[in-house]
């Protein structure tokens, strides 16, 4: 993520959150940790992408067996506009 943030203008923010138990949110996700990026635009997210250090990243630490450093994974984009 300090890539990110460092190289791409776009990014307004990037951040790992970590899921805790509490009394008032009884639910559990399957995933513990999740990384919360902002854009300033769905190109910003593009730029992103296509960069070289996402794509070795994705392929080292996900797609490769040997390599990989989480089990299951999913990308879920939002956006304010209702």
């Amino acid at each position: 993520m300090a890539l990110t943030l460092e190289k791409e203008k776009g990014c307004i923010r990037a951040h790992a959150t970590k899921q805790i138990s509490h009394p008032g949110s009884l639910g559990k996700s399957k995933f513990t940790i999740i990384l919360l990026q902002e854009y300033v635009d769905i190109k910003a997210f593009d730029i992103h992408c296509a960069s070289e250090y996402v794509i070795n990243g994705f392929k080292e630490l996900i797609e490769n067996k040997e390599t990989a450093i989480v089990a299951d994974w999913q990308c879920r984009l939002f956006s304010e506009d209702m």
